[in-house]
């Protein structure tokens, strides 16, 4: 039985070594004549075969030959493409000539880049696109034809191509001809270039020769062309009170390449391409000096057109447009950037030409993505495209309806949070209702939350939805940047909606004069890392539809306790724990010297902290938390924190707070999710312990040998 296996054995690799040579056989009995090596490519894309070529190296004369398999699309393809067994990567260095023959339609993008003794290329005429970077750095390529026509030595050849990109950039060409088509160029030029021929001369043609000091040439007269021109008067519609052009490069391509024109009598400004390839509105910053731009008339701007040819609006072009009204897109705008329409507090309607304008309405069908874009405007309807399934943008507290194409779980959970309604563009029966008013005149604390605040009685009362606004880096100058930092000390009680979902990081520390906060009676409700800390005159936070109760803290409907939330605050005696909250670290509570009683379920974790922490604990089904009169210590005013890992000194001179004029911070408690304290004492000790360990280890080595 044995024996018989052996001998399968045997046989079975037998015939694969006979498969192999066979293979190599056939394909070495396919080497061209006078090749020297050849082999096949392949690349899918999508499912779809889009590399489908032979090719052959000639060492003799130093050139790498393709030919297409399939007469459908096809391209050269790279190194990386080649199947196994055989590549040209060996001759990459010697290769001074390359033949792109029948059935390819383009040239892979990277392909041959840095091939140093690459002197030219010849190309079939259905060969119609050369990606970018197919001959970056080949520095020694001086010419590229099509066959059939005159080879010219220092010329590329770019006629029968669509576009002209940066396929040629870091080569030793010294013309190149364009196609009919392109009449706006956009690449990179080499410094060995002089001449552009074309047979479309444009005013975009003759600014990229001036631009690049080369000698344009009309194809059709085969004469030199004057490329200077005044901006100023290349583009003046009838009408127009001011007209200009704007310009940016990037990386050395031209991003920016626009003719604009204000209309006083209308109030419009209008953007028109002057560029077949990808382009921007620009700003202000990109208007050609000589042409001036629309800065008098920023205030007055009532609607703006972004013409086609235009991709993208840049972003902070129109940043506090306060007369801004509404914004025509062209066909071709697929990205509204950052800041473009920011703070434009009367912008109310965005539609694409050709569709219908609603007025309040913002159509982003043909936007790829959400960007903060619109935050304080007035929109009140969003449209998504079917590529937005979630927002995670700013939008302006305005907003009541946003339109889906497709309802995901990211979207209902916004539209709850935020307080719009969500409605399903395919199916309008299908609406998740949130909608609550939000008064956009009262100034904002977060996403969707906004505050008023009643110095008579000291009320602040905080409306809306979402989150309450996170204040960055509190003790490291931050605690300026809350939009309640002007009435901290005068707040003496916080009502919260019960639309809010949420407490920000440090949002109401140091309120020194604070005594109550109604928080909304929700299930999960999150109050963040030092949200309350330091606020010593805090006597009762309690749920819509509850009585304070002086000492006392519910938190019975609060999903977490983050860290610090209560710490420093003196005048705390109970504290009722929800059964979702599975830890306290020991920080939320830092220095709260009166702390005595939790309230809670049974056999649930507030009554195990109880015990951990030396505190009474009383079922809050059989009894209910009594008043309690705490007095704080004598030096509670006096008390500052110190941050365990960053260290900033701030100074302020200008308003009186209860922290010192001089601050120095140790920790940062954003970082701290345990309130255990920080580990790295512990850190630094056993770092300690393994060099001292270490050391000795060494010295008695060292004994032993003696």
């Amino acid at each position: 039985m044995r024996k018989t296996a052996r001998k399968i054995f045997a046989l079975a690799v037998c015939m694969i070594i006979l498969a192999a040579v066979c293979v190599f056989a056939a394909y070495a009995a396919e080497l061209p004549a006078g090749a020297t090596v050849s082999g096949h490519s392949t690349k899918m894309l999508d499912g779809m075969k889009i590399v489908d070529t032979n090719w052959a190296y000639y060492d003799d004369t130093k050139t790498l030959h393709f030919i297409g398999n399939q007469k459908s699309y096809n391209e050269t393809g790279a190194l990386e493409n080649c199947d196994a067994g055989s590549s040209w990567a060996d001759y990459v260095d010697v290769i001074e000539h390359i033949i792109v023959g029948a059935n390819i339609g383009k040239i892979t993008g990277n392909s041959f880049i840095g091939y140093k003794a690459l002197k030219d290329v010849c190309i079939e005429p259905k060969v119609t696109q050369i990606d970018a970077g197919a001959f970056l750095n080949c520095s020694s390529l001086t010419t590229l034809w099509v066959n059939g026509t005159e080879r010219i030595e220092g010329r590329i050849d770019a006629s029968s191509l669509k576009a002209t990109n940066n396929f040629f950039k870091g080569t030793a060409v010294k013309e190149v001809v364009l196609s009919k088509n392109d009449t706006s160029p956009n690449f990179s030029v080499p410094i060995s270039m002089v001449r552009l021929y074309s047979s479309d001369v444009t005013d975009s043609m003759k600014i990229f020769a001036s631009e690049n000091n080369l000698i344009l040439i009309d194809l059709n007269t085969m004469e030199e062309v004057d490329t200077d021109i005044d901006l100023s008067l290349a583009y003046k519609p009838e009408g127009s009170t001011v007209s200009g052009h704007s310009t940016k490069k990037y990386n050395g391509l031209k991003i920016v390449d626009t003719y604009w024109a204000y209309y006083a009598e209308t109030k419009t400004l209008k953007f028109v391409s002057n560029s077949t390839s990808y382009n921007e509105t620009g700003g202000i910053a990109d208007c050609d000096v000589s042409g001036g731009n629309w800065i008098e008339y920023k205030d007055e701007i009532e609607h703006i057109i972004v013409g086609d040819g235009i991709s993208k609006i840049t972003g902070n072009s129109f940043t506090g447009y306060k007369s801004l009204k509404d914004v025509s897109l062209g066909k071709n705008v697929s990205q509204i950037d950052a800041g473009a329409f920011t703070n434009c507090e009367a912008l109310s309607t965005i539609w694409r030409d050709g569709s219908e304008r609603i007025e309040g309405r913002a159509d982003f069908t043909g936007i790829n993505a959400l960007t903060e874009a619109y935050k304080n405007t007035a929109i009140k309807e969003a449209v998504l495209s079917s590529k937005m399934k979630n927002i995670t943008v700013s939008m302006p507290l305005s907003l009541i309806k946003i339109y889906a194409p497709e309802i995901t779980e990211e979207l209902k959970t916004y539209a709850e949070d935020n307080l719009c309604d969500l409605i399903n563009m395919n199916d309008p029966n299908e609406i998740y209702s949130h909608y609550v008013p939000v008064d956009p005149s009262l100034p904002s604390c977060g996403a969707r939350c906004v505050f008023d605040f009643d110095e008579a009685t000291g009320i602040m009362t905080i409306k809306g939805g979402g989150m309450i606004s996170d204040v960055v880096n509190y003790y490291g100058g931050g605690s300026k940047t809350s939009p309640f930092f002007s009435i901290k000390q005068k707040v003496k009680h916080i009502i919260i909606d019960d639309t809010v979902k949420g407490i920000g990081k440090y949002a109401f520390c140091q309120f020194g004069s604070l005594e109550t906060v109604q928080i909304p009676d929700v299930e999960g409700f999150v109050i963040s890392n030092a949200a309350f800390e330091k606020c010593g005159n805090l006597k009762s936070v309690y749920r819509t539809g509850t009585d304070p109760v002086e000492g006392t803290v519910d938190l019975g409907k609060v999903g977490s306790i983050a860290p610090w939330a209560f710490a420093y605050d003196y005048l705390i005696a109970n504290v009722i724990v929800g059964d979702s909250i599975e830890e306290i670290g020991s920080s939320v509570f830092e220095e709260n010297i009166n702390l005595a009683n939790i309230y809670g379920a049974p056999d649930k974790y507030a009554e195990s902290y109880a015990g951990d922490n030396g505190l009474q604990f009383f079922d809050i089904a059989l009894s209910t938390p009594e008043a309690i009169i705490c007095t704080p210590p004598e030096s509670s005013s006096e008390e500052t924190h110190l941050d365990e890992t960053e260290t900033v000194v701030t100074e302020d001179t200008s308003v009186s707070e209860t922290e010192p004029k001089f601050t120095i911070v140790f920790h940062n408690r954003d970082e701290d999710n345990s309130g255990n304290g920080s580990i790295l004492p512990i850190i630094i000790a056993g770092a300690a312990v393994a060099v001292i360990a270490a050391a000795t280890a060494v010295i008695l080595i060292k004994k032993k040998k003696k």
